[in-house]
């Protein structure tokens, strides 16, 4: 299928572009490992595409990490959008002179308004050039954009070509994204076999959330036989990386024998900023589960969540105003995070909803 070799990431030779190879492999599995790799890729020299890059995607880790950083660690965020909004110019013309590393920069600061006015359908346009070129990253987040409908119209089964184009040219990140399209039916009929193939790919190459993704195979027996003892294996590799989904995961089946044990891997995701291992832990502190009970600190712990719309925060939040553990009640805040929590597809907040609703019509 795919080279093992991580060609279609960045071309060797351009200072800080192995560091930045390096941020990239955490990106979705240890943001605090990706910050230190980042911060190497933008001190390099001489200046150049991969150093703006590191700029580009050092925002956006400090925006999707918020929470998780301290008031200072947020405040150099804001710098890095200012670096790049200085070199704009400069990375503007590099890409209308067809550089196609500048070209996917450009996109990516349009896409997200970083050092300029947000712009996805401008920004779709730039990654597309950079995508005509081969250039395997672009091609990746063209396949995302198409997926989600951003800057585009929505086309899962055009996104899925550009997968399968972006994998084959060596983007780990892409086989990851294939391999979940096939398993679940986006973009093309339910093939859970290769999707499990594509997983391996990414996996094989130590890819943490494709680590995690086949762990969860073996786990439900999708695509392959049902086998806990593997996907405690996959789930522990990950986990090793410190991909958050991989230690709640392993705490969700810790807590049956050392609940303990569970809050600690809980901990771990939560300071890695997961709302799930954040809502994990707040359900242990509710029972007083491998930690002393405490509703209060439970209870801040699901506002921290559903501040990050995590669907099963949003529903406990919902359940602690409903019936005032770890604070005032008020049935009509509840009602409203049940809402919020259903759209998110949370089927013990739909059905919440409807007993509030029979509730009060009677």
């Amino acid at each position: 299928m795919a080279s093992s070799a991580a060609r279609g990431e960045f071309v060797l030779g351009r200072p800080g572009e192995e560091a930045l190879n390096r941020a990239l492999a955490h990106w979705n599995s240890n943001f605090r490992k990706a910050l230190v790799h980042f911060r190497e890729a933008a001190d390099a020299t001489p200046f150049g595409p991969p150093v703006i890059g590191a700029w580009v995607y050092l925002y956006r880790l400090f925006s999707e990490h918020a929470l998780a950083l301290a008031p200072e660690d947020r405040e150099d965020g804001l710098r890095w959008a200012e670096l790049v909004r200085g070199r704009i110019g400069w990375l503007r013309e590099q890409a209308e002179h067809g550089d196609a590393q500048c070209q996917f920069f450009f996109g990516t600061s349009l896409l997200y308004g970083i050092g300029q006015p947000c712009n996805p359908t401008l920004a779709a346009t730039w990654c597309q050039q950079a995508a005509a070129q081969g250039y395997a990253r672009a091609l990746c987040s063209c396949g995302w954009l198409y997926e989600k409908g951003m800057g585009v119209p929505k086309d899962e089964r055009r996104a899925v070509e550009l997968y399968e184009a972006a994998a084959k040219a060596g983007n780990v990140y892409a086989a990851k994204c294939l391999g979940y399209c096939l398993e679940n039916g986006i973009g093309a009929l339910p093939d859970p076999e290769r999707g499990v193939e594509w997983y391996r790919v990414a996996a094989d190459q130590g890819h943490a959330e494709a680590l995690v993704c086949l762990g969860v195979c073996h786990h439900n027996g999708s695509g392959v036989p049902r086998s806990l003892d593997k996907a405690i294996k996959l789930y522990q590799a990950a986990a090793a990386e410190g991909h958050p989904a991989a230690l709640v995961n392993l705490g969700i089946l810790e807590e049956q024998k050392s609940p303990r044990g569970a809050v600690v891997l809980y901990l771990q995701a939560a300071a890695q900023g997961s709302p799930a291992g954040i809502c994990c832990l707040g359900v242990c502190y509710l029972r007083g589960r491998g930690v002393t009970q405490d509703e209060i600190h439970s209870r801040r712990l699901f506002v921290q969540g559903a501040r990050m719309k995590h669907a099963k925060s949003l529903h406990n939040l919902g359940w602690c105003w409903e019936v005032g553990e770890g604070g005032p009640a008020d049935p009509r805040r509840a009602q409203l995070l049940y809402h919020r929590a259903a759209k998110e597809h949370n089927s013990r907040a739909q059905a919440n909803l409807v007993r509030l609703r029979t509730r009060w019509t009677r």
